[in-house]
């Protein structure tokens, strides 16, 4: 692709948006939001998302202003290895795992790191920002978004290859690129501490809740729901939690409380132990595990939630708590990581590790009224300070940075620390 007539002084960033429909998570609605608002800037700069042929359908609804999308071919700036290996997942997932245990026995091995085979310089733009930990090195500046750095603090999820790989990549793109964004004070310190960064190098950038971004279409006329329950979006990993969310509904269960649980999100290998617990708990009639679902169906789910339990033990952000704010929602949540912070007092916090904790703060958000009328007014406070216009613009004035180009006055307010409000 030709680069467009652009004014002098205008910047084309690359955007990495490779990734399929459904299976990122919240990371996907993070590039969603963020090309939302980096539609609405105005100025002469360009914004290419790259995404993956035939796998760019999800974006497209937000492009507008000075954003595009450039489709790359299917594994594009991942190593020969690893595009083998997620033919090999997706056709046989079971072939995958073993060959991936079988890798792990092999000390001394790991997944290279990937390299741009040159169309990302070829396009004329002047920086990469890649938006995902899956990177690739170029000599084009970028700014690397690792998101979290899980494989250090919860390694018994990650077989040994699986963990060099994060451990080897994931610092050799933070060591390349010019800047380093997280999204809280907790993600930089641990950056920091971890990778021996200089804490000037790491840019916070907090993200905003995607509801309400989207048109608003007709939820399917299948969703059958409790008239009330908590609702939990979150794939199944299992630093999420839900085996212990199952214990503490139990035990209020066991005391006369009741409490409907709706799950949603796209279940991994541990939702077999998950389903084995409730069997030993007898309390499946009370949880609903639905899986991956559309937008328009997750937002209908919040609308007609009592309120959002996030008893999650690791997060990076934790967009559906600000996403629960988003929607009026009166949230309890965990207090791990950067949670508290995420929060900004918006929610009602509990020790994750805790069975009898997590127990209580449901029991409370479930049975007092007064207490979630309070939680959805400080919600809406944390919430009113978070918005993907202000995002976009923090990272436009980091694009400029990274890029030597003149800063305004607007650009260095929103660089001073700190960044998160």
């Amino acid at each position: 692709m030709a680069p467009s007539n652009r004014s002098a002084g205008s910047l084309r960033v690359a955007v990495d948006a490779r990734m399929p429909d459904g299976r990122w998570g919240g990371i996907q609605q993070v590039v969603e939001g963020l090309a939302y608002g980096l539609s609405r800037l105005d100025g002469g700069d360009e914004y290419v998302f790259l995404a993956e042929r035939g796998a760019s359908a999800w974006l497209s609804p937000m492009m507008g202003g000075g954003c595009r999308i450039v489709e790359v071919p299917r594994g594009y700036g991942r190593t020969r290895v690893r595009r083998a290996y997620e033919a090999v997942a997706e056709q046989a997932p079971a072939a995958a795992r073993i060959a991936r245990r079988a890798a792990s026995r092999l000390t001394g091995v790991s997944m290279p790191i990937a390299k741009s085979d040159g169309f990302v310089e070829s396009i004329g733009v002047d920086i990469v920002h890649f938006t995902t930990p899956q990177a690739y090195l170029t000599h084009l500046p970028s700014i690397y978004q690792p998101h979290d750095l899980l494989h250090r603090h919860h390694p018994e999820q990650f077989d040994a290859i699986h963990a060099r790989y994060r451990e080897g990549a994931y610092r050799a793109f933070s060591e390349a690129a010019s800047i380093v964004a997280v999204m809280t004070e907790w993600g930089r310190a641990d950056i920091c501490r971890v990778f021996g960064l200089p804490a000037g190098r790491i840019a916070v950038v907090p993200w905003a809740p995607v509801a309400g971004l989207r048109r608003i279409s007709e939820p399917s006329p299948d969703l059958d729901l409790p008239d009330r329950f908590l609702l939990y979006p979150a794939q199944t990993w299992p630093h999420k939690n839900h085996i212990r969310l199952i214990e503490a509904l139990a035990m209020l269960r066991d005391r006369g409380t009741v409490v409907p649980l709706v799950c949603t999100g796209r279940q991994t290998e541990h939702m077999a132990a998950i389903r084995r617990r409730i069997d030993a708990l007898g309390i499946g009639d009370q949880v609903l595990f639905l899986g991956y679902v559309s937008a328009d169906d997750l937002d209908a789910i919040y609308r007609r939630a009592t309120a959002l339990v996030f008893p999650s033990r690791f997060e990076g952000w934790g967009l559906p708590v600000v996403e629960a704010f988003a929607f009026d929602l009166p949230v309890a949540s965990s207090n791990a990581t950067c949670l508290p912070e995420v929060a900004g007092g918006g929610a009602l916090m509990f020790d994750p590790e805790s069975t009898e904790d997590m127990a209580s703060a449901i029991s409370r958000i479930w049975t007092d009224e007064r207490l979630r009328s309070e939680l959805r007014s400080a919600g809406r406070r944390r919430v009113g300070e978070l918005s993907w216009e202000r995002t976009a613009r923090i990272y436009r004035a980091l694009y400029r940075q990274v890029a030597g180009r003149v800063l305004t006055d607007e650009d260095r307010a929103l660089l001073a620390p700190p960044t998160l409000p």
